[in-house]
Formats: structure tokens, C-alpha cells, sequence
């Protein structure tokens, strides 16, 4: 989920890179029918939590498939503990976790020595939040078989879900050390690498677990997460295309998501609106989707149609102050501008120091001639980011309505310093008409 702004003819917002990738539409920069800042949230671009999630569970999926592997043949025959241990691997396979536990406990009461018994108990305690008891499976499996790559994997794991990274990079090489074509191990070093920003070590991890599995989807999606921070929105179409490929039991609904919004941000909005169309045909209940989807028919001037998919995703996600914004801004550029003010209202409700909240709200009472509260607005705003420039010049447009030469320079002269391009703005807006003969106005231009 990532977010960016659609721009009002009075305001550009400071945008960064940070937890969530906010950026701007260029070919939006100064669309005078458009309102302040619009949030985009993009599920590639988002909070880092929700990518370090994706990749657990994802992990957890690689390690589950190497602990089936484990299973002995169903004869007769076999030792009673290699029995035990099939039985907790099946009830696990079924997640059926404190059953899986029993069984393991067992087997190692029959055979103490069971290294993978150790794992697989580690696992299952890890899935309850056991998490020292589990530590403590793991770190008895290497004692018992140094070579058991898997315990160094879920111990690497579980040291990546406590956010102890370095532990968990010391395992997953570790695992490498002991197998070179142990290609979940780079994808586990990938996600790490991935969580802490270092995209191009991700990359690099992930596709090293490619090259030793060219059918491996799950490093092909998380490689497509890093090429996003690094704003590669081809290369996450083609990680996202071969997702997609590779996806035979049609689960992989983000890809169509990821694939959407790389194709939104180069310029391709149909393609864009049927990825993510797709995307909710195969999960409606999926609110990013919808978010997404509403940038994009707001990209496109179906403002109707935008406001509407803002709506159902606050359908699923009601506290999300950035949908409240985005959904206000929707409703300014319908011309609705008490509602769009009521929805700047939701958006700070969940979010108090939501400075674009603020600012747009100052817009939409401009528009409705409330110039004092508009300033007040603008003014909440600024406290919260006192660099939003594009406070600054709306303050010194309202000012230059009113015919406050000294407050309009003041406030003018700080946006030109935080942003030079409101000098050849100022030069042609109609706001400062009633100034502009001034040599005090002049000067600043």
C-alpha cells in the first residue's frame, strides 16, 4: 500500500519516502481543479510492517513444505518415534499446533536425539507464541546435528519475527554455509534485508534464491517490493507478470495489486484499472485495493467513480485516515465542498497532526469564502510541519485577496524560500492582483 499527492492550484506537499512511499504525479504539479494533497496508500509501497509481515508468512510457508519432508513412508515398520513424528507433522499440516506438540514430545521421549523432532516442535511453538520454548527446540537440534540446516532457517526466522535482524541474517548464512543451494535461506537474508531498507542486498538475496529456483514465486513478490522502494515499476511488473505465471491456485490476489499500481505510475491507467480490478474480483474484501483502485479513477477525472471506491474501502478499513483525506479530496473536485470538509473532519479524527488534513480543509473553506478559519486551518497545519510551503502561499494568497500587503509578503516570502517555483507562481496569480503594484510585492518576484 503506498501513498502519494494530487495537487491543488495552491499547495504542493512536502513529499518523501518514509514507512509509507509518498510521491507526486508530475502531470498533476499545478491542476487548478484540483484539491490540496491527495494520500495514496499502496500495499508495494507501504508501511514496512505490512511488507516484514508478508515475508513471514511467507517463510513460515517454505519452512511448513520442508517439515512435511520429513514424513517416513507409512509402513508398518518404522520405529516408533519416526511414527510420533509423522503424526505431529500431519497435525501441524492442519495447524492444528498443540496436537503437533504432543506428538513431538513424544517421539523425543522415545528418542532424545530426534534433531528433527527438536525442529519441528520449535515450529509449532513458535505458531502459539512460545517463543523461548521454541528458541530452545532450535538451539537443541543444531547441538544435537550442526549440519541440520532447517533448525539454523526457523531459528532465523523466529529471530527475524522478534525484529532481532542481525541474529536472523547469522542464521539464514549460516544455513547457506551449510548448504549453498539452499535457496529459502537467501530468501530469508532477502526479507531481512528488505525490512531494514537495503534494497539492493534484497534484491541481490532474492535473486540468488531465483537463479537456484526459477519457479520460486515468493522471491519473484518480495524482489517486486524492493524494485518499488527503488521506484523500478518495470521490474516489479515483470516480478508481478510472473507471479501472476506462476500463481496455479490463483492466490496471489497483490500481484495484480503491485502489477496495477507499477503500471499506474508509468502512465498506463487502463492497464492499471484492470490489474486491480482483477485484484478485488479474486479478494472484495481487500481495502488497499479499493484505495488503489480510487487513485486511479481520480487520475483519471472519474471523480464519481473515484469517491465510490473510497467509500467501500473504508467499508473495510474505517480508521483509515488517509482514505478519509483522499475521499474528502474527491468530493472537492465533485464541487462538494461541506462534505469534503466533513471528511477532512474523519481524517483528523483518527489522525490529530494529519497536516494535509488540515490544509485541505483550508482549501475547501476558501472555497466557501471562510477565509479566517481557513487560516486557522492552515495555521494548525503548519504547526504540525512548519515547512508545508504550500501553507505558506496559501496564507499569503488569502492575505492578498484581503489587500494585507505586509502579511501577504511575510507569508509569501516564506513559501518562495521553501520553494523557489511560488515566485513564478505568485507572478501570474490573480490573488495578489490588489498587491501586486507594491514595490514590496515586486521585490520578492
Amino acid at each position: 500500500m503506498f501513498h502519494f499527492s494530487h495537487l491543488s492550484e495552491k499547495t504542493i506537499p512536502s513529499l518523501s519516502l518514509i514507512g509509507l512511499l509518498i510521491l507526486f504525479l508530475a502531470s498533476g504539479l499545478l491542476n487548478a481543479n484540483s484539491v490540496y494533497a491527495h494520500t495514496i496508500n499502496i500495499i508495494f509501497f507501504s508501511d514496512n510492517s505490512i511488507v516484514r509481515t508478508d515475508s513471514i508468512l511467507r517463510i513460515d510457508k517454505g519452512i511448513e513444505a520442508n517439515l512435511y519432508e520429513y514424513k517416513n513412508n507409512q509402513s508398518g515398520n518404522l520405529p516408533i518415534d519416526s511414527q510420533l513424528l509423522n503424526a505431529g507433522l500431519e497435525q501441524s499440516s492442519k495447524k492444528i499446533f498443540e496436537k503437533a506438540i504432543e506428538f513431538y514430545t513424544n517421539a523425543l521421549l522415545v528418542n532424545p536425539n530426534s534433531a528433527k523432532a527438536y525442529v519441528s516442535r520449535g515450529y509449532a511453538r513458535s505458531k502459539l507464541g512460545e517463543i523461548e520454548k521454541a528458541f530452545e527446540d532450535y538451539n537443541n537440534a543444531i547441538e544435537i546435528d550442526p549440519n541440520l540446516v532447517d533448525a539454523y532457517f526457523g531459528r532465523g526466522n523466529l529471530y527475524f519475527k522478534e525484529g532481532d535482524s542481525q541474529n536472523a541474517l547469522t542464521d539464514f548464512e549460516l544455513a547457506i554455509k551449510h548448504n549453498k543451494n539452499y535457496y529459502e535461506a537467501y530468501f530469508g537474508k532477502g526479507s531481512v534485508y528488505l525490512e531494514l531498507g537495503q534494497y539492493e542486498e534484497a534484491i541481490k538475496d532474492f535473486s540468488e534464491a531465483i537463479s537456484l529456483d526459477p519457479q520460486y514465486l515468493d522471491a519473484y513478490n518480495q524482489r517486486g517490493y524492493a524494485k518499488s522502494y527503488l521506484e523500478d515499476y518495470k521490474g516489479v511488473v515483470e516480478d508481478s507478470t510472473k507471479v501472476i505465471n506462476l500463481d496455479t491456485e490463483g492466490k496471489e490476489y497483490i500481484a495484480y495489486n503491485n502489477r496495477g499500481l507499477a503500471l499506474y505510475y508509468l502512465g498506463e491507467d487502463q492497464k492499471a484499472l484492470k490489474d486491480l480490478n482483477e485484484c478485488l474480483k479474486r479478494n472484495s474484501y481487500f481495502s488497499s485495493g479499493y484505495y488503489n483502485r480510487a487513485l486511479v479513477f481520480g487520475h483519471l477525472g472519474k471523480y464519481k467513480e473515484e469517491l465510490s471506491s473510497y467509500d467501500q474501502a473504508l467499508r473495510y478499513n474505517p480508521d483509515d485516515d488517509g482514505a478519509w483525506l483522499n475521499r474528502g479530496s474527491a468530493l472537492f473536485d465533485l464541487g462538494k465542498y461541506e462534505e469534503a470538509l466533513a471528511s477532512y473532519d474523519k481524517a483528523l479524527h483518527y489522525k490529530r497532526d494529519n497536516y494535509r488534513a488540515w490544509s485541505n480543509r483550508g482549501v475547501a473553506l476558501e472555497e466557501l469564502g471562510k477565509y479566517e478559519e481557513a487560516l486557522a486551518c492552515y495555521d494548525k497545519g503548519l504547526h504540525y510541519k512548519p515547512d508545508d510551503y504550500g501553507a505558506w502561499y496559501n496564507k499569503a494568497c488569502i492575505y492578498g485577496l484581503q489587500g494585507d500587503l505586509p502579511l501577504a509578503v511575510k507569508n509569501l516570502k516564506q513559501a518562495i524560500k521553501l520553494n523557489p517555483k511560488y515566485k513564478e507562481r505568485a507572478n501570474t496569480d490573480k490573488d495578489f492582483d490588489l498587491i501586486r503594484e507594491y514595490p514590496e510585492f515586486k521585490e520578492l518576484l
